[in-house]
């Protein structure tokens, strides 16, 4: 509809123009009246032009408009695995994933390196059939206590795919710096007046 829309002005302008070389040669002997007739044919060309352009811009943003639509639809119809450290009680934590997004994830195959500092002390997978949109699972970590984490291992990196419903794959590649998890739940804990360790493994032994 543009295209026939700009081509229907541009006849018009080769109309004008028509007009313009023939009002010329008729008023030759007359300067104000080719003056006249020279305003006119730049006036109509402007116009022309401007109304041409509007036409392509506007051509242009509706198409804009239908592929953000599209791309709103898609990300409504998107899983995204995310994981995270959860915290319990300051006690113990769990590796956390969760699906972010607003479709269910399936077919997930992940495999989870934990290491100390560059070296891989422990490699564990998760496989799993589906995590529906905001559900959510917890791993267990190598060393599960909180004051006691770090001597286990410092990061852990996460790989592996999954798909949506309709078989589109995803991948999920992550890293989770430990010690900065530590430093901060510390923070948190200094700030509220419980500087100590809040578990002692001791306390669980027997006597």
């Amino acid at each position: 509809m543009s295209t026939n829309y700009c081509g229907s002005n541009i006849n018009q302008l080769s109309v004008h123009l028509v007009h313009f070389v023939s009002s010329s040669n008729q008023t030759a002997g007359n300067p104000e009246s080719n003056l006249a007739v020279l305003f006119f044919a730049w006036i109509t060309i402007l116009a022309t032009l401007g109304v041409a352009l509007a036409t392509l811009y506007q051509a242009y943003a509706a198409k804009q408009t239908v592929q953000e639509m599209k791309a709103s639809r898609k990300l409504e119809q998107t899983p995204h695995l995310r994981f995270m450290l959860n915290v319990r009680e300051l006690v113990v934590v769990f590796l956390k994933v969760v699906n972010i997004g607003k479709a269910a994830a399936v077919d997930i195959h992940i495999t989870v390196v934990f290491k100390k500092d560059d070296k891989a002390i422990e490699e564990r997978p998760y496989d799993t059939e589906a995590i529906l949109p905001l559900e959510s699972t917890e791993l267990i970590l190598p060393e599960p206590q909180f004051d006691y984490m770090l001597n286990k291992f410092t990061h852990i990196y996460v790989n592996g795919n999954y798909s949506d419903i309709f078989g589109q794959p995803y991948t999920v590649t992550q890293s989770i710096d430990v010690k900065k998890f530590v430093d901060s739940i510390k923070k948190a804990k200094i700030s509220a007046g419980l500087g100590k360790p809040l578990f002692q493994p001791n306390n669980f032994m027997p006597p």
